[in-house]
C-alpha cells in the first residue's frame, strides 16, 4: 500500500517552499519598488542644508545595512567579481605602496606581492570562462577581464615586470581550449578575442559590437585582432579549434574591418 502520510507530508513540505518562495518573490519586488522610490527622491536633493546632515548621514547608513541584508546576486556568486577583485586590490594596493614607500629596496616584499597578483589571476581566468559559458551576464564578464587587465597593466607601470602565470582553460565538455605558462597577457588577448567573437556574432553588423568598442578604449585592438584566424590558418597556438564554423565566419567578417 501506498505510504499516505509520507505522500501527504512531502506534498506539505512542497507547499510550504512554495509558499515561502512566493513571499520572498513578493518582498523583493516590495524593496524594488521601495528603492526606486528612493532613489527619486534622493535625485530631488539638489543641495545639503546644515540641518540635512543627520538626515543624509542615516539615509546613507540605512542604505549600507539594506544591502548587507539582501541576499548576494547568484550572477555576482557565479563569477566570484566581489572575492577575487577586492584579493586583487588589496594586493595591488600593497603593491603601490611598497613601491612608493621603499622603492627599490622593497623590491624582494614586491616580487611576493606580484606573484600573488599572478596567482590570483590565473585562478580567476577559468572561473570567468566557466561562468561565460554558463550563461552569465556579459557585462560582469567584461568587468571582470577589464580588472585582469589593469592590474597587470599597473604592475607593469609600476615595477616594469610583465605578469605571467599558469593558465588552463577548459570547456564545458572538459577539452582544453587554452593553455598557457607564460604572460598573463596572452591569456587575457584569447579570453577577449573569444567575447568579441561571441558578442559579434549576436549583432548584424560585427562592426557594432561593444566588445570591439571595450578594445578600442583598451587600446587592445590590434593585439586581439592578430589572433583572430581566418580559414586554412587554424595552428595550435592560436588556440581556435574549439571553433564553430559560424566562429570562423564571423572571424573573416570581423578581418575585414578597419581597425
Amino acid at each position: 500500500m501506498p505510504d499516505t502520510k509520507s505522500s501527504a507530508a512531502s506534498g506539505s513540505s512542497k507547499q510550504r517552499r512554495s509558499d515561502k518562495d512566493d513571499a520572498s518573490a513578493a518582498a523583493l519586488a516590495r524593496v524594488a519598488t521601495f528603492l526606486q522610490q528612493a532613489t527619486d527622491a534622493a535625485k530631488a536633493v539638489k543641495n545639503l542644508p546644515p540641518a540635512g546632515v543627520a538626515d543624509l548621514r542615516r539615509a546613507r547608513s540605512l542604505a549600507a545595512a539594506l544591502l548587507d541584508t539582501l541576499p548576494p546576486d547568484p550572477a555576482l556568486e557565479q563569477i566570484k567579481i566581489l572575492e577575487y577583485k577586492g584579493r586583487i586590490d588589496a594586493l595591488l594596493s600593497m603593491l603601490r605602496s611598497s613601491c612608493a614607500v621603499d622603492g627599490q629596496d622593497g623590491y624582494a616584499d614586491q616580487l611576493v606581492c606580484m606573484d600573488q597578483i599572478c596567482t590570483a589571476i590565473s585562478s580567476w581566468l577559468p572561473i570567468i570562462w566557466n561562468a561565460f559559458e554558463s550563461g552569465a551576464d556579459l557585462r560582469l564578464v567584461r568587468a571582470s577581464i577589464v580588472c585582469c587587465n589593469q592590474t597587470v597593466d599597473a604592475m607593469w607601470e609600476l615595477c616594469e615586470i610583465r605578469a605571467s602565470g599558469q593558465v588552463n582553460i577548459k570547456s564545458a565538455a572538459g577539452e582544453i581550449i587554452f593553455k598557457s605558462s607564460d604572460d598573463l597577457s596572452d591569456a587575457l588577448n584569447w579570453f577577449w578575442r573569444e567575447l568579441l567573437i561571441f558578442d559579434a556574432r549576436q549583432k548584424s553588423d560585427p562592426s557594432s559590437s561593444t566588445i570591439l568598442a571595450d578594445l578600442k578604449n583598451l587600446r587592445m585592438a590590434k593585439s586581439v585582432f592578430e589572433l583572430l584566424a581566418s580559414d586554412g590558418e587554424n595552428t595550435a597556438d592560436l588556440f581556435n579549434k574549439h571553433w564553430t564554423p559560424e566562429m570562423h565566419e564571423v572571424a573573416r567578417k570581423l578581418l575585414k574591418l578597419r581597425i
